[in-house]
């Protein structure tokens, strides 16, 4: 969808493209679009190569570090290669001209990635959740949107369902979400995708005692609490739980077809159940974020998620694919 409500920083970002050597932050909470505001800034780069780096942790920061090097025939396809070898490659190799930006996203502190920054020549965008930064040119905060145009990302994510008084439900639901970008368009597409208007998604999922007491016991506003225990977020995603939960209960419903009726206390201990593995399911997208885009090896994911039983994790896998999140590999099952 659009950028909305980000033209002021946008403008700051490109403004600094006029020079070279420049190291900017791009700060804020999990989901306001740092990672966005990136990309759009850097979308119109014709003549500038952009190198992106996965800087969550010091071993996703070094795999990007070796696929760059790889990309840039910089890494001998036979025997072993140090990554100070790899550093010293890439430092000279990139000195070499100031045509590129180098993208450390999600950045956890500067401590992890201050020996593996790539050189001056070029310029660098860090985004980070952590604002203390040094030896760096500029750091600019992202806050959450503006009540109009967090209203505005929610209508355009919902804008197919079709309701007439839409209007009038958007706003309880952008103030609700404390118009954090991730969540507006996470629980937006939930309510395209299922066809209901904000006000039942509101009702159904009835976040707002959660928050009330979140509220109480931090004593801050709605908007101050986008990255207190991830409550606002965990809003956006309940529903995604709550859909893969019905997902699961369908595949289980396929598996079971003919199978003998089941008494009322079976169905609640299902149910929750169900819940379970869908829970499960979300970790699966989560884990898969940081392992993909390559194949994943189900013993991998048997030995991070080693409290989940074999036949609850085939079912979440299952539920994933029916809703087109993964492929599996059926010759491996």
């Amino acid at each position: 969808g659009p950028l909305l409500g980000r033209d002021a920083l946008l403008k700051m970002v490109r403004s600094m493209e006029k020079s070279t050597g420049w190291r900017l932050v791009l700060s804020g909470p999990g989901g306001v679009g740092k990672t966005t505001i990136a990309v759009a800034a850097l979308a119109k780069r014709d003549k500038t190569k952009v190198y992106w780096l996965n800087a969550a942790t010091r071993l996703c920061l070094v795999g990007s570090l070796y696929r760059l090097a790889d990309h840039l025939r910089l890494v001998p396809h036979k025997g072993s290669v140090w990554l100070h070898e790899v550093m010293s490659s890439l430092q000279a190799k990139l000195g070499l001209s100031s045509d590129w930006v180098c993208v450390y996203d999600n950045a956890a502190d500067q401590e992890l990635i201050n020996d593996l920054l790539a050189p001056n020549s070029g310029s660098t965008i860090i985004t980070a959740r952590d604002h203390q930064w040094t030896d760096v040119t500029k750091v600019m905060d992202v806050p959450v949107l503006a009540k109009a145009p967090a209203v505005d990302v929610l209508m355009h994510e919902v804008s197919e369902v079709g309701f007439e008084d839409e209007d009038q439900d958007v706003e309880p639901l952008a103030a609700l979400l404390a118009y954090l970008p991730l969540a507006l368009r996470v629980s937006g597409r939930h309510v395209r995708h299922m066809q209901m208007a904000c006000s039942k998604y509101i009702k159904h999922y009835d976040p707002d005692q959660e928050m009330q007491e979140l509220i109480e016991r931090e004593g801050k506003n709605p908007g101050d609490l986008v990255d207190a225990e991830g409550m606002v977020l965990d809003l956006a995603f309940r529903a995604a739980i709550k859909t893969l939960a019905s997902t699961v209960k369908d595949v289980r419903a396929r598996d079971n077809e003919g199978a003998a009726p089941i008494s009322k206390a079976h169905k609640v201990a299902q149910r929750e159940q169900d819940i379970s593995v869908a829970v499960v399911a979300a970790q699966v997208l989560e884990a898969s974020v940081y392992l993909g885009p390559v194949p994943i090896p189900l013993d991998l994911l048997e030995v991070i998620f080693a409290r989940t039983t074999k036949e609850d994790m085939h079912l979440a896998l299952r539920a994933l694919e029916s809703r087109c999140f993964l492929i599996l590999d059926k010759k491996d099952q």
